[in-house]
């Protein structure tokens, strides 16, 4: 299914459980949000990964005018998103990738989680995930929502909750969404 036909058909789906009225995401790109954590819940439940995507975007088209498969990505092509946003002057990039995370009680220790295992993924504490990330001009919104498995036989997963949270560069949250979104994928 082509990404239009995904978004036109979940844009119509129940939308996503995102507190985005409580923290301030931009109107203007709400529900186009909603329609892709409603993509990336169905597709966790039918046994598909969240496809890793930016999304770059203007608050006065309905639909994003790019969007960049983020599937292998090096920090060059975070690079490339970057530039290109620039370029077309987009007010928001939305960025949707599978990975590791830490839970509350370990990504307040992520730097040490770092230094001793060298990476989120190599960590005993990791748990998949799915992240979430909204970019705009002026501010900067992650979320985190957990994989849990339907069962064990199948790859079935369910999608937590996504609360999108306003942060900013020097958070660990943010830190570890970067160095996690980068670093590896679930399989």
């Amino acid at each position: 299914m082509s990404f239009k036909k995904a978004y036109q058909s979940n844009r119509m789906a129940v939308a996503a459980s995102i507190p985005a009225y409580e923290h301030g995401l931009p109107r203007q790109c709400i529900a186009f949000v909603e329609s892709i954590v409603a993509l990336a819940e169905a597709n966790t439940r039918e046994g598909r990964e969240v496809t890793p995507v930016a999304f770059i975007g203007s608050y006065t088209h309905d639909m994003p005018f790019a969007h960049v498969d983020l599937v292998g990505a090096s920090s060059a092509t975070h690079d490339q998103v970057r530039m290109l946003a620039a370029s077309q002057r987009a007010d928001y990039v939305l960025t949707v990738t599978e990975g590791w995370g830490l839970g509350d009680e370990h990504v307040v220790h992520v730097h040490q989680i770092i230094s001793q295992y060298g990476s989120i993924s190599a960590s005993p504490f990791r748990k998949p995930c799915a992240h979430f990330r909204l970019e705009t001009r002026n501010a900067l919104w992650v979320a985190n929502a957990w994989l849990s498995p339907v069962s064990a036989t199948n790859n079935q997963h369910v999608l937590g909750p996504v609360e999108f949270r306003l942060a900013d560069e020097a958070s660990p949250m943010v830190e570890l969404y970067l160095q996690s979104s980068i670093s590896k994928q679930v399989h």
